[in-house]
């Protein structure tokens, strides 16, 4: 009876390991962009919601985020703040949450930006230049399953 539990064990985590939900939030195709941000986390069975906060470096402007999230059994809420940069991954109270996921974020560096002035100036003051050209900030989400 042991082994059947440990084996059941085993398949279950082999199962969860390939079966990827994944949430895309703006456009992955700007050659210029770059991997500014990777974060990677886990869930335990109690834990229901997770908010983790993006680093994006001076200059940088996101452009993509990839939220892949690992569990076989539940599908969370998955939320990209643009303002924030927070991701926020969410699973209801009857859901099972034991989980890993993977956060990717690109960006591109934003034209006209000096990183050592920008440094430099008190928050406030780093507001971007008003009518920017090149790349837009992330406007819209997708989901998808494998």
């Amino acid at each position: 009876m042991g082994s059947k539990v440990i084996l059941l064990c085993i398949a279950l985590s082999a199962v969860q390991a390939v079966h990827a939900q994944i949430w895309e939030f703006g456009v992955d195709n700007l050659p210029t962009a770059i991997v500014v941000s990777v974060f990677k986390g886990s869930f335990t069975l109690f834990q229901k919601e997770q908010k983790i906060q993006l680093i994006v470096p001076p200059c940088h402007i996101l452009t993509y985020v990839n939220v892949e999230v690992n569990n076989f059994f539940s599908t969370p809420e998955v939320h990209y703040n643009t303002q924030t940069h927070v991701v926020t991954i969410t699973y209801s109270l009857l859901q099972l949450s034991p989980s890993r996921f993977t956060i990717i974020a690109k960006g591109v560096v934003q034209n006209g930006c000096n990183v050592q002035r920008q440094q430099q100036l008190p928050p406030a003051q780093q507001a971007p230049p008003q009518g920017r050209q090149g790349p837009r900030p992330i406007q819209h989400g997708s989901y998808r399953q494998y």
